[in-house]
């Protein structure tokens, strides 16, 4: 039996609430509304309903920050992430405090992640493979570490352009993804 048999076999099964179906809705386990899964729901409920369920049990906290310290937040967020997920060569390459005079760095690199590439889990090299966002084998504290990158990325992307300004067409002006199990960060500013 393929792969493809194995998963339909297992979608035509009732679903429980926030379990996605083969054209990506889930059930909410709140008001048991359909919801696109690829939204900014989470922890099975729809994008109305998340968010309330947890928070009015949750305490939450507020942090004043800089925009440097914000951006600072952000990139460690980012390297968390993607620490977790195994890529082991973008965090060497970006935040490690190389002498960048080296004539061939990549292939410095390399070697080192082929060092470590043994001992990482599920088969990731750290190099050329690694963990996605949406694998089941990735920590789920990198997914909220992901969240929370993304909230403060967008937050200080469309700060940084004057008003009237077209922000064009890069990823820090998409609206934030919403991976992890934990509500989005909310982040404003003083000047709001």
């Amino acid at each position: 039996m393929s792969d493809q048999t194995k998963d339909a076999d297992n979608f035509s099964r009732i679903r429980t609430s926030g379990e996605v179906d083969p054209d990506g809705y889930a059930d909410c386990r709140s008001c048991q509304g359909r919801y696109d899964a690829n939204g900014d729901g989470w922890d099975g409920e729809c994008p109305s309903c998340a968010d309330k369920t947890a928070i009015k049990d949750t305490p939450r906290y507020n942090l004043l920050v800089t925009v440097a310290q914000a951006e600072l937040i952000a990139e460690a967020c980012e390297l968390l992430t993607r620490m977790r997920m195994g890529q082991l060569h973008t965090c060497l390459d970006e935040y490690a405090p190389w002498d960048r005079k080296v004539p061939d760095m990549h292939g410095v690199l390399r070697e080192a992640v082929k060092t470590m590439s043994p001992f990482l889990k599920g088969g990731i090299n750290g190099y050329s493979s690694s963990y996605g966002i949406t694998s089941s084998n990735l920590d789920p504290r990198a997914k909220v570490a992901c969240d929370i990158f993304e909230v403060i990325r967008h937050r200080l992307a469309h700060d940084s352009i004057a008003d009237g300004e077209s922000p064009g067409i890069f990823v820090r002006f998409d609206k934030p993804m919403h991976w992890g199990e934990e509500p989005l960060v909310e982040i404003s500013s003083s000047l709001d």
